[in-house]
């Protein structure tokens, strides 16, 4: 268990400090060619340009109300920044989708280590958006922790990953800055979760998990019940992990 909590404490500042190191994959092809023409052009189309543009009449310049949170919108800038970390059953089935419901998210990023769940998760939010312009603000796509946590344009991230990396990831994250919403449990091991607890408390930063189980009231009504005797003397429990609610790709396991 010292172990776990020593891997913990020796890989925080190397994740934080490899995050500049890696490239970038911006997914806006639009943003691309745009990129590609300004890189093109030459001299004495940029002065004839800037000639057209000095003489013609000043035109007044439209801002939608939208930009600026008028008629019932999110103004862009009071948006909070997400990226999504795993994007397996939980990550894009459950939270991606939720997440994108509330207007005042904006999904950033997305990460996983496989490919093909990455990509799908970029295809899904094309679905989960409720209009056309929040289905493209995803700005990176990236199999990497270390990117994710070292973007300056992301408020938090959620956590959706195989138990035993929740800890970790969620202490990078919060080392970068970031709260975090980490999918239950919070940790592999007891001890693991104490120093995420005392992590969270010492950088000042704002985590949840996702019991919310332990909150629904048809759960606390069947403890309430179990508790005093209704369903007689308790003699057993079953506890069932799932695996999941979707096939294994193919490609899942390396050859």
């Amino acid at each position: 268990m010292a172990n776990s909590i020593g891997i913990l404490q020796a890989l925080f500042g190397d994740l934080i400090e490899a995050g500049g190191d890696k490239k970038t994959m911006v997914h806006c092809q639009d943003g691309k060619a745009c990129m590609d023409r300004v890189g093109g052009i030459t001299r004495r189309t940029l002065l004839k340009t800037a000639a057209t543009t000095v003489l013609a009449p000043a035109t007044p310049a439209v801002i939608p109300s939208s930009a600026l949170g008028m008629d019932g919108q999110i103004a862009p800038s009071n948006r909070i920044g997400i990226g999504f970390i795993g994007l397996g059953t939980e990550g894009r089935l459950k939270n991606l989708k939720k997440f994108m419901a509330i207007p005042e998210v904006q999904v950033v990023a997305l990460c996983d280590v496989h490919p093909k769940r990455l990509h799908s998760a970029h295809i899904a939010m094309q679905g989960y958006a409720q209009k056309p312009s929040r289905a493209c603000t995803v700005r990176v796509l990236s199999p990497g922790l270390a990117e994710i946590v070292a973007r300056k344009d992301i408020d938090a991230v959620v956590i959706s990953t195989p138990d035993h990396w929740h800890a970790l990831m969620a202490i990078a994250a919060a080392r970068a800055g970031k709260d975090v919403f980490c999918e239950k449990p919070v940790a592999h091991t007891v001890q693991e979760g104490r120093t995420v607890s005392d992590a969270m408390r010492t950088l000042g930063r704002i985590y949840q998990t996702g019991s919310e189980n332990r909150s629904l009231r048809p759960m606390l009504r069947a403890c309430e019940l179990v508790r005093n005797g209704y369903i007689g003397p308790l003699e057993r429990i079953r506890v069932e992990i799932l695996r999941g609610f979707e096939p294994e790709l193919p490609d899942m396991n390396p050859s």
